[in-house]
């Protein structure tokens, strides 16, 4: 094997990988990249064996070929190098990979090509297709509520729902929920999916606004594929909540608001409170068409500012809540006129977004001692 390409192409390749091997394998073989010519390419593969990814890097061939490396040294080598383009050659005699850049030369062993475990084709039972845009920007509209994998596994995903005509997506911690609708005119059977929200994720990354993302499943595997790259993951077998019994069929109150203004106040309302950032809460009280927002410290001091409303429709509001979860979602938010929904101290609270993709993302308040537990996935 024999190729010549960009080093920055080739890193950008090398560190999604990189992002797909596991950090302590518990076989070696995992740690590693298969490298591969196909149809005047490079083809780079990488897997954990819950997730796979190959890669394909425009290059020149002069000679065809396949070898595996150890994938962290490879992705640091390649970032560590000078810019333009570099040649790769596999010496077979002497089993190892051979980067010639500029004047100068490195040397990295291989391994045994069989070793390394075949990735799983596309499922083949199931298709869609989205513009990379519209998938990337509904998928972090959701994605934002899904849980931490290391916190809670069971919710660290998205449900895909295919109903009556309509695309549906929702995720949720148990604190907080998002759920978007659109409709999707191509004909297909209901269906269901829980699928991780890691390999959603990555594909987030990797994918392009103006590449088409074909997206394939069956009953236990995701497939997602571009020109440039193909990943597959195993769909989580764990039961998503019925969603919509938390979802509030009415509201006490209904705001209208500037996203920036709203934004801007919670930001430096986050300082003011004696547990760590991603715990900080804020008291939100409406009074005749104003915000008002405040939070306090013992050890920092206090703030209290006032928003004016460019509507309110109900009753007088007031509740508590966690400040990172009244800030993500204005982060995902394309209008910039919000609309909040409140419905006192025990309720959840919903930021709505109306248009042809229907977007609402619920947030429990923070309970007073007094007042029962409970959670937007329970």
């Amino acid at each position: 094997m024999k190729i010549r390409c960009s080093k920055a192409i080739l890193v950008n390749a090398l560190s999604a990988l990189s992002r797909i091997t596991p950090v302590r394998a518990a076989h070696p073989i995992l740690s590693g990249f298969m490298m591969f010519t196909k149809d005047g390419a490079l083809v780079l593969q990488a897997t954990d064996l819950e997730l796979s990814l190959t890669v394909t890097v425009p290059a020149e061939v002069e000679s065809e070929g396949c070898a595996v490396v150890t994938g962290r040294h490879l992705t640091e080598l390649i970032r560590r190098l000078p810019e333009g383009d570099l040649t790769i050659q596999l010496m077979e005699d002497i089993q190892q990979l051979e980067v010639l850049y500029g004047q100068a030369s490195v040397h990295i062993s291989t391994w045994a090509v069989a070793d390394f475990p075949a990735l799983p084709s596309l499922p083949e039972q199931n298709k869609i297709a989205m513009e990379g845009a519209k998938w990337k920007r509904i998928l972090r509209k959701v994605t934002v509520a899904a849980a931490p994998q290391e916190v809670r596994p069971n919710y660290a995903g998205v449900y895909i729902q295919f109903q009556s005509g309509k695309l549906k997506l929702v995720a949720t911690d148990t604190y907080r929920l998002a759920f978007l609708s659109l409709p999707y005119q191509e004909e297909m059977p209901d269906f269901t999916l829980f699928v991780p929200v890691r390999p959603l994720g990555e594909v987030n990354r990797l994918l392009d606004d103006d590449q088409q993302l074909e997206i394939f499943w069956d009953q236990a595997t995701i497939g997602f594929q571009t020109k440039i790259f193909t990943m597959t993951a195993r769909l989580m077998d764990s039961q998503f909540p019925t969603y919509e019994k938390v979802i509030p069929k009415q509201y006490r109150l209904r705001i209208g608001i500037d996203k920036e203004l709203l934004s801007a106040t919670l930001e430096r309302a986050v300082l003011f409170n004696e547990l760590p950032s991603q715990q900080a809460v804020v008291d939100l009280k409406i009074e005749e068409k104003v915000l008002i927002i405040s939070a306090e410290a013992a050890q920092v001091g206090s703030i209290r500012e006032e928003i004016p409303l460019d509507s309110a429709e109900g009753e007088p509001c007031e509740a508590l809540f966690t400040t990172r979860y009244l800030l993500d979602p204005l982060k995902v938010i394309d209008q910039e006129k919000v609309s909040l929904c409140l419905n006192g101290p025990r309720e959840a609270a919903v930021y709505l977004e109306d248009g042809e993709e229907s977007y609402l993302h619920l947030i429990l308040p923070v309970r007073r001692l007094t007042d029962d537990a409970g959670g937007a996935g329970a």
